[in-house]
């Protein structure tokens, strides 16, 4: 139990002796409320990149795409890093976690009805700062950086959150008709480069785990994936890792 919550209950204890009653009490049956447990749940997760998959629907109605970028290894880096720091601003229990080059896995213990919401905002952090990265006009604002990450409970994935520190208003160079035009006004963005674009696929895949040998398999198959599709070991990614990753104990802890 929180400090605020004892500190209310105590307000009705002025006339008790409270050290024997906090002995005695049972918080838990008296303020049950309180004690809400959270009805956890293990999930294997995974995403791709977008246009790297091509459905049936699409087949069907002979959709046209894009081709599909490849992650570079500092793509990864960034991607994993920024994870990172949601995991741990966020609190979130992840078990396991890779990513090859154009999709990502992650083993997940949260309640279900957060599970969207928190695979929303793994996509949506992530894509917008590996687009800055590799040079793409974000088209208006985005999520926070890190260090800035708002809190899970804040945060919209599907809403686009303007951030004046992300966005160059101008180039740092401007013509003199264009300056003539705009009478002195911060003019119109002249750069040629690319437009932000979602980094991840709309919808993500999910698949609950609900026996131990499933789990332990699935952390075998997550960690192992990218010696699967042929890709070299990243000993950044991994130290990285390190830094987020939770035992399946501590995931499946009662909080």
């Amino acid at each position: 139990m929180g400090i605020f919550q004892k500190s209310v209950i105590n307000k009705h204890l002025t006339n008790l002796d409270k050290e024997q009653v906090e002995k005695t009490f049972d918080w838990y049956k008296e303020f049950r409320q309180i004690f809400k447990k959270k009805m956890k749940k293990a999930w294997h997760v995974t995403t791709a990149i977008h246009n790297s998959r091509y459905s049936q629907r699409m087949f069907d109605y002979n959709i046209k795409t894009d081709d599909a970028i490849w992650l570079s290894e500092k793509d990864e880096i960034i991607i994993t890093k920024t994870i990172a720091d949601i995991v741990k601003n966020d609190n979130l229990n992840i078990v396991e976690y890779n990513i090859c080059g154009d999709h990502m896995h992650l083993l997940l213990i949260c309640e279900e009805e957060k599970l969207s919401k928190i695979v929303g905002k793994i996509k949506a952090v992530s894509s917008r700062i590996c687009n800055i990265t590799r040079g793409h006009v974000p088209l208006s604002g985005g999520v926070p950086l890190s260090g800035g990450v708002s809190s899970l409970e804040d945060s919209n994935p599907q809403r686009v959150v303007p951030s004046s520190e992300n966005i160059p208003l101008s180039d740092t160079t401007t013509d003199p008709d264009t300056t003539a035009i705009t009478r002195g006004h911060v003019p119109l963005r002249t750069s040629t480069k690319k437009k932000y674009n979602a980094l991840w696929t709309q919808k993500f895949g999910k698949s609950e785990i609900k026996t131990e040998t499933y789990l332990n398999n699935t952390v075998k198959y997550i960690r192992n994936n990218r010696i699967k599709h042929e890709l070299p070991k990243s000993e950044e990614i991994e130290k990285i890792k390190k830094e987020f990753l939770c035992t399946k104990e501590h995931a499946s802890r009662t909080e």
